[in-house]
């Protein structure tokens, strides 16, 4: 079969749906019908409409058909929205209700269509929501954002917005911007600490559903350090019983989490103590112990936080 069959329904289809020709949430004609029109395979038409639906205009529904999906005015209107104004402000702005339903959340692999379209890698896991935006109850715009799992960067200024009011309004004396999780969202570190000191206790917020929140708070006794390979927060403790070593990550409801790497005491002998260990409560052997150990200690420095000023929140608070 000729590529330019498939690529020009699928073009085809594409216009109409564009020129409102087929309307949004508006069934297609039906396969049978568009073999006839286009007078080709059905193996053709079935082709041309996974790119479509690939492209985010339409949505197979099993045992029904395909539906229309895009909404006619939805670039406009968001392109405003994302750079001056979010939703919910420009619903208050307009004196009206804002509500938003999320019809679905899947994840799936970038294909050659979308990597064409979109600029992902071939074979890059993406996430695609479903959400539908309403105005006093009515259908404002329909949203299906594609985007990698790391944050998008809509989500990023929202977030330094956020981060940079919630700074400007704070009592603390030091902070900094660091991805605790590594999930390509910073977290805001703060401290009632002095940045000139050596931090041993960290209070982390996260941005998450569209606010601040606070993910928890922690205390290391030999001081909190952060490993420029790894990108991580690590924080240690021992005395008598053992030696406790562990990052900080985000579990997932959003709270501070502590993952631990332990050499515990269990007894002695002639040479001296007895130590078991283990790896985020998993025992180990000593040796991969310490290769773990050295790994996380090989590149770290203490925690360096910035000074409390307006010059410093506006400087340092970029995602």
């Amino acid at each position: 079969m000729p590529k330019a069959i498939y690529e020009g329904i699928y073009r085809e289809i594409r216009s109409r749906i564009i020129n409102g020709t087929y309307a949004f949430q508006e069934m297609l004609p039906t396969e049978a019908e568009l073999t006839a029109e286009f007078d080709c395979t059905r193996n053709t038409v079935r082709r041309a409409l996974s790119m479509l639906a690939d492209e985010m205009f339409v949505q197979p529904i099993h045992g029904k058909g395909v539906r229309v999906i895009w909404l006619k005015g939805e670039t406009d209107m968001l392109g405003a929205l994302e750079e001056v104004e979010s939703f919910g402000e420009f619903a208050k702005r307009k004196n009206a209700v804002a509500s938003t339903d999320v019809k679905s959340f899947e994840h799936l692999v970038c294909t050659e269509q979308l990597s064409r379209r979109l600029g992902f890698k071939v074979g890059e896991e993406l996430i695609r929501v479903v959400r539908v935006r309403s105005l006093n109850g009515t259908t404002a715009l329909l949203l299906m954002p594609i985007q990698t799992q790391a944050a998008s960067k809509r989500t990023k200024k929202q977030a330094q917005r956020a981060y940079r009011n919630f700074l400007y309004e704070s009592d603390y004396r030091s902070f900094k911007l660091i991805d605790v999780n590594r999930d390509g969202l910073k977290e805001l570190v703060v401290s009632y600490e002095d940045s000139q000191t050596m931090v041993s206790q960290i209070i982390v917020y996260t941005y998450k559903n569209a606010a601040v929140q606070r993910a928890g708070d922690h205390y290391s006794a030999f001081g909190i350090r952060y490993n420029k390979k790894t990108k991580r927060l690590y924080g240690s403790r021992g005395g008598g019983g053992g030696i406790e070593n562990w990052y900080y990550t985000l579990a997932t409801d959003g709270s501070l989490k502590q993952v631990y790497l332990q050499a515990i005491e269990r007894g002695y002998h002639s040479n001296g103590l007895l130590y078991d260990y283990y790896d985020n409560g998993k025992k180990i052997t000593k040796a991969k112990y310490r290769r773990k150990l050295k790994k996380w200690t090989k590149h770290s420095s203490p925690l360096r936080l910035h000074k409390m000023s307006m010059q410093n929140i506006r400087k340092q608070v970029k995602m």
